[in-house]
């Protein structure tokens, strides 16, 4: 990501951020992004759901998939992302209640705090680091703002680790497909509303850059829904 290499992150963001589920991405090279034209071959083999169409073969694109693409968590706490009430976070109390965290805005941050020696500048340059990539790569919504439902659930660094990111990354991005298909379908021009469609493809990163997340190997049929709890046992998708 051009972000990255422009704000030269230093060893204690490094530190802290491989303490979080995020720690993948620490070292991660610079990814190509690709054209228009993947998004429309991926359209065009979409079903319905997470089912995709590949030869003559009905596939499904399960959140296990995430996990291991993105080397992300499956199981634990859910991550709200729409259809819930916004909390004020820790970065929204710094910056201001009513921010939009975009990409623009988040890089201007960044910017200001990444030579900081501070403790608290130091935490907050990492939580910064983590919204941009949601924004920009894994959980965008469009013009590269993430949900902000989403930002309340950096705030703890201990209890991070405890969320299952992969779930949420799974909805948002069959979510954005079904968008960009209607698109498709009217002739509306289609917004790269989900970069992890145009970026996200393992086959164009080193092998290494993917940390395997733990999955549950719950037969797809028998996985069911799950609130704000502990997903120990199942979870759906």
């Amino acid at each position: 990501m051009k972000d990255k290499e422009q704000i030269k992150f230093r060893e204690c963001h490094k530190e802290l951020m491989r303490a979080t589920p995020f720690a993948p991405y620490v070292d991660i090279p610079p990814m190509k992004c690709f054209g228009i034209s993947l998004l429309e071959e991926i359209i065009a083999h979409h079903e319905e759901g997470n089912v995709f169409n590949i030869g003559n073969k009905s596939l499904s694109f399960t959140v296990e998939d995430v996990a291991l693409i993105l080397g992300m968590p499956c199981t634990g706490y859910l991550v709200h992302h729409y259809g819930s009430s916004i909390e004020v976070s820790k970065l929204h109390k710094r910056f201001g209640k009513d921010t939009a965290f975009t990409r623009q805005v988040i890089h201007g941050y960044l910017i200001d705090l990444v030579g900081s020696v501070e403790k608290e500048d130091i935490k907050d340059t990492v939580w910064l680091w983590i919204l941009l990539l949601l924004s920009t790569f894994l959980a965008p919504r469009s013009s590269y703002v993430c949900s902000p439902q989403m930002i309340k659930y950096l705030d703890d660094i201990e209890r991070i680790r405890s969320y299952a990111w992969a779930v949420a990354f799974h909805e948002l991005i069959l979510h954005n497909i079904e968008e960009a298909s209607k698109m498709v379908e009217s002739k509306l021009p289609i917004h790269p509303i989900e970069q992890w469609l145009l970026e996200g493809q393992r086959g164009n990163t080193n092998s290494g850059d993917f940390a395997p997340a733990k999955v549950n190997k719950q037969p797809h049929w028998k996985k069911s829904a799950y609130d704000s709890e502990m997903t120990s046992n199942k979870y759906s998708y």
